[in-house]
């Protein structure tokens, strides 16, 4: 954010309220602590240092702020309590994922300060009690269950069926030096069906690692570890592989193609934590990385409709191509198969230029019964209704192959099963990357795309970049 020091004799004037400002002097406004309440309310303050005789607070609600506007919030705080000047609404209810834009004013020894640009992303509530959670970080608690907060929930956590709607119960912040290995397994398998992805996940500490309270995935050179020779040889994971034994998704030997020539890290909470609807906000800074996507992912942990071309589904909270950096896409898939695999995601346009990948934003998906939602630093951008049931959809006549099974079951379905949350990065494979892009190096479906792939990145630096996760949070819908 940015604090201004106002010149002497300028005017702020919006809405009626008059700010001053003389200052000849430099200094910092405090930041403004923001706490949320459910199920309404939220409170805005700064310390109430010696000097300070004034605190305003101009906010929108979901909406920027246009320059030096009042907002929907404009107040004038005179008077410290408890050593803190306080804004206090009691009536607003907000939800997780939305965002408070705001700037602040405050005049010290009779000069006025400003500092603008203020957001706040609502990811929890502070008025908590008990902590029975597993999922929950030591520190994090759910609120007050009374009779007048609770909503019945649908969602359901491991099997069990939650009382109350809108309760934090799986919070991953990364705060320790180590991925938590009973909230996650790191993946060690070769990338299988259906998109079979050029790459080998393993659980090396400099491609997958937990720093400075975030989740780190980058990508590196199956070379980098075996030498150069291992791209024509073999490889094989044992009893430590995570993929189906017997299978090349733990033992692969050269044939016709290298081995995945890229190394890459992949997390999942398969076997620890799955649920069934709920409201999902993951906060991350996407890879820069061409022809590498991030898997921000749930996947099914039964596979209630079949094993093979996402028979079962997957969602899609947040992903990205490495290509068109500006445009970020999300929802669900329902068959591997390129056309029916992109009816169900959407897309939203980067609106600064920099791309989706320059910064931290939080993607979010909500999952009902009845609809599916995606949402980017808490603006949703797309609604995906079912409509009679996805197993009635067609493309040129053609149904899904699932759809008379889809159709006997709810709505939502495959998507009325339990999911659990996949987090990595992947890089090229069979169906992600569309033949008429430009200078792709390998075409899908061929024998040896992985080499051709290869042999057009291995003089270069490639690959350069990383998935920075900072915290994950699932909450009860």
């Amino acid at each position: 954010m940015f604090c201004e020091l106002l010149t002497p004799g300028f005017l702020v004037t919006v809405a009626g309220l008059v700010h001053v400002g003389v200052a000849i002097s430099q200094y910092d406004v405090p930041p403004a602590k923001i706490e949320v309440f459910y199920p309404r309310g939220f409170q805005v303050s700064i310390p109430a240092e010696e000097g300070v005789t004034l605190f305003a607070f101009h906010g929108k609600l979901n909406e920027e702020m246009d320059g030096l506007e009042a907002g929907t919030w404009a107040r004038d705080i005179v008077k410290a309590k408890d050593a803190r000047f306080t804004f206090r609404d009691r009536t607003t209810a907000l939800k997780i994922g939305d965002v408070l834009y705001y700037w602040t004013y405050v005049i010290y020894n009779g000069l006025g300060y400003r500092e603008d640009d203020g957001k706040y992303v609502v990811t929890g509530y502070v008025n908590k009690t008990g902590n029975d959670n597993p999922w929950l970080t030591p520190t994090q608690t759910t609120p007050k269950e009374t009779t007048t907060q609770c909503r019945p929930s649908v969602t359901i956590i491991n099997g069990v069926l939650q009382q109350c709607a809108e309760r934090l119960v799986f919070d991953e912040q990364f705060s320790g030096n180590a991925i938590d290995d009973a909230k996650w397994t790191e993946q060690r398998r070769f990338a299988g069906q259906p998109d079979f992805e050029f790459v080998t996940y393993l659980p090396n500490t400099e491609v997958v690692f937990v720093k400075n309270n975030n989740l780190f995935v980058k990508p590196m050179r199956l070379t980098d570890i075996y030498g150069d020779e291992i791209l024509r040889g073999r490889l094989n994971f044992g009893t430590y592989c995570t993929g189906e034994i017997g299978t090349d998704n733990c033992l692969r030997r050269h044939s016709f193609d290298i081995l995945p020539p890229i190394i890459s890290g992949q997390i999942s909470t398969k076997g620890h934590f799955n649920f069934l609807y709920g409201s999902i906000q993951i906060r991350a800074k996407l890879p820069d990385i061409k022809w590498a996507f991030p898997q921000l992912f749930l996947d099914p942990s039964e596979f209630a409709y079949g094993k093979s071309d996402y028979s079962s589904g997957q969602m899609r909270v947040g992903f990205t191509d490495g290509i068109s950096k500006c445009t970020l896409s999300g929802g669900v898939i329902l068959a591997a198969n390129r056309t029916f695999r992109n009816m169900k995601m959407c897309e939203k346009l980067c609106n600064n230029g920099e791309g989706w990948n320059a910064d931290y934003h939080v993607y979010g998906m909500k999952w009902t019964p009845d609809v599916i939602t995606l949402s980017v630093d808490g603006q949703e951008y797309c609604e995906i209704d079912p409509g009679t049931g996805f197993g009635n959809i067609r493309t040129n006549g053609i149904r899904l192959p699932t759809a008379n099974l889809l159709n006997m079951q709810k709505k939502i379905a495959p998507f009325d099963n339990p999911f659990h949350i996949t987090i990595g990065v992947g890089v090229g494979g069979h169906n992600d990357y569309s033949d008429r892009i430009s200078n792709k190096p390998w075409s899908n479906l061929e024998p040896k795309a992985m080499l051709k792939f290869w042999n057009s990145i291995k003089q270069t630096n490639y690959p350069e970049g990383e998935l920075a996760v900072d915290y994950i949070q699932v909450f009860t819908v």
